[in-house]
């Protein structure tokens, strides 16, 4: 495991040279820690798995098939199929764009320390190497606010077409609606969600079906702090709305099992919007954010310490074959140079 910290405090320390040495060493180190693992994090085989089924075929958009994955993955998974590529390499792709778009933001962002702590905590371990797809979806939306307008278009094209835990913070923050109009918007994702569920938890096997992981204390206290230092940092003409998307959903997550997907969407989110375009009012707000960061960056660590357990255990969660542990870390210049 003291890999992990120790890349966690490289990352770290390079917040002290300048916004664009900053954001090159990051992005590059970023890269060669998370792109070019092998076999690292839960979802590895299950996304291995998961591009195996997303070719396209006459069964592609059957029942189950048309939402087990989304467009971008099916023609990605495709094209490499027909190339006869390796789907692994899929992995190392989509780290390289990654990549690219955090060089990118961290560039762009107000303050590229606040933007690196926010990198470090929140998009180092669970989202770009467990919840892959989700990960690369919300890099990509946080893309679609960049001042340039070909990446505006392109992140948001990619956020959409990649996973649809963007569709709430799209609803909140690019659609010019009211108050009213939002929550008729958000209803109408609501339902689609409770109709699709069944289709839905498929992907999961035999877990509860609704209600629990609302309940989380994580969760909760992850939405309450990013809350907090949102109102402590400078004004923002969608605050409201994006509060109010974050407690619909929260609360939502009582009725439907799977909305808690959205919450940890948006908690992530909107801790990495924050962190890169807007900055705090005063000290407080510094003080909240630190403490969201590190929230997020316990509640990882305790994840890989449970899967490492699980993995050693054989007690792998149901409906996830074969699912990958953290450690021993691997990663391909390990192999290339036989480590």
């Amino acid at each position: 495991m003291a890999i992990y910290f120790i890349f966690f405090l490289l990352l770290l320390s390079f917040s002290f040279f300048n916004k664009r040495a900053a954001a090159y060493l990051f992005s590059i180190f970023w890269f060669l820690f998370v792109g070019l693992r092998k076999e690292i994090g839960t979802d590895w085989y299950p996304n291995l798995e998961l591009f195996e089924r997303a070719i396209l075929n006459e069964k592609s958009f059957n029942s189950y098939q048309l939402i087990d994955s989304e467009i971008v993955w099916k023609i990605t998974a495709t094209v490499f199929d027909s190339l006869s590529l390796n789907f692994e390499y899929i992995f190392i792709l989509l780290g390289l764009i990654q990549a690219y778009m955090i060089f990118s933001l961290i560039s762009e962002s107000r303050n590229h320390k606040l933007a690196i702590l926010g990198f470090s905590t929140t998009f180092l371990l669970f989202f770009p190497m467990n919840a892959f797809r989700q990960g690369f979806c919300l890099i990509a939306l946080i893309y679609s606010f960049s001042k340039f307008r070909f990446k505006r278009h392109t992140g948001l094209i990619l956020s959409l077409t990649t996973h649809i835990s963007s569709l709430p913070a799209v609803v909140a923050m690019k659609l010019n609606l009211g108050m009213r109009g939002m929550l008729i918007a958000l209803s109408i994702i609501l339902v689609a969600i409770t109709t699709a569920q069944e289709l839905i938890l498929l992907r999961y096997g035999d877990i509860f079906a609704s209600g629990g992981l609302g309940f989380s204390p994580r969760l909760l206290l992850q939405a309450l702090l990013v809350a907090t230092f949102m109102i402590l940092f400078e004004k923002d003409n969608e605050k409201n709305k994006q509060l109010l998307v974050l407690g619909f959903f929260y609360l939502s997550t009582f009725i439907i099992f799977y909305a808690y997907r959205y919450v940890g969407f948006l908690v992530g989110f909107l801790h990495l919007y924050y962190a890169i375009y807007k900055l705090p009012k005063n000290n407080y707000g510094y003080l909240f954010f630190f403490l969201s960061c590190m929230l997020f960056f316990v509640a990882d660590i305790s994840d890989m310490y449970v899967s490492k357990l699980n993995s050693e255990l054989g007690l792998y969660k149901e409906g996830c074959f074969q699912c990958t542990s953290w450690v021993p870390y691997d990663n391909y210049i390990f192999r290339l140079l036989g480590l």
